[in-house]
C-alpha cells in the first residue's frame, strides 16, 4: 500500500505557494501554517492533484524581526487550532517570483510593490488570498495591533480562503 501511494504521489506535479503579508508575523505564517496543514490532511485524496509546498514572507519585515519566531499572538491562535510552526520571519527576495508557482497576497495596497519587484519573466501567479473568501470582505486585515478575538477571526478567514484555494486550484488550475 505505501508503494502504491508513494507512486501516485511521484506522479503529482510539485506547486509552490507563497503567502505575503507586511511583516510576516501575522498573516502570512498563520496562512502558511493552515495551508500546510490542508496539503497534509488532503494529500492521498483522490481530488488532490499535486504536491503541495508553501511558505511565507513578508514585504517590509525590521533586520531584527528576520529569521525570528511569528508574533506571541500569532503563535497562540495556531496553537490554539492544534497545529504548530517553527517559520522564521523572512523578507520576499526577487527569487521569490521564479520559485513560487502562487504568491497570495492579503490586501489590495500589497500588489503594487509585488509587482514592482517582480521580474518581467516571473513564474508566479500573484492573487488576493481574500478573493478565495466568497461573499465577504476580501482584505484579511492585519490584526497585530489588535487582541486575541481579532486573530481568532483573522484564523478563520485564512482558513477558509486557503481551503477555497487548494479546492479550486485543484478543480480548475488557475492560470
Amino acid at each position: 500500500m505505501s508503494i502504491e501511494i508513494f507512486q501516485s504521489s511521484r506522479s503529482k506535479k510539485e506547486l509552490k505557494v507563497l503567502f505575503i503579508s507586511k511583516r510576516d508575523s501575522c498573516r502570512a505564517p498563520i496562512a502558511d501554517t493552515i495551508f500546510n496543514h490542508l496539503a497534509d490532511k488532503y494529500s492521498n485524496r483522490n481530488f488532490n492533484k499535486f504536491i503541495w509546498r508553501s511558505s511565507s514572507a513578508g514585504l517590509e519585515v525590521p533586520q531584527a524581526s528576520q529569521g525570528k519566531l511569528p508574533d506571541q499572538k500569532t503563535l497562540r491562535v495556531i496553537n490554539e487550532n492544534h497545529l504548530e510552526t517553527m517559520h522564521g520571519c523572512r523578507q520576499i527576495k526577487m527569487f521569490d517570483f521564479s520559485r513560487h508557482d502562487y504568491i497570495l497576497y492579503m490586501e489590495p495596497s500589497q500588489l503594487e510593490p509585488l509587482l514592482e519587484m517582480a521580474p518581467i519573466d516571473k513564474k508566479s501567479r500573484l492573487h488576493m488570498l481574500g478573493d478565495f473568501i466568497q461573499g465577504r470582505e476580501k482584505n484579511i486585515e492585519d490584526p497585530f495591533y489588535d487582541d486575541m478575538n481579532t486573530f481568532r477571526i483573522c484564523f478563520e478567514r485564512l482558513y477558509v480562503a486557503c481551503e477555497n484555494f487548494f479546492f479550486h486550484v485543484n478543480e480548475k488550475r488557475l492560470c
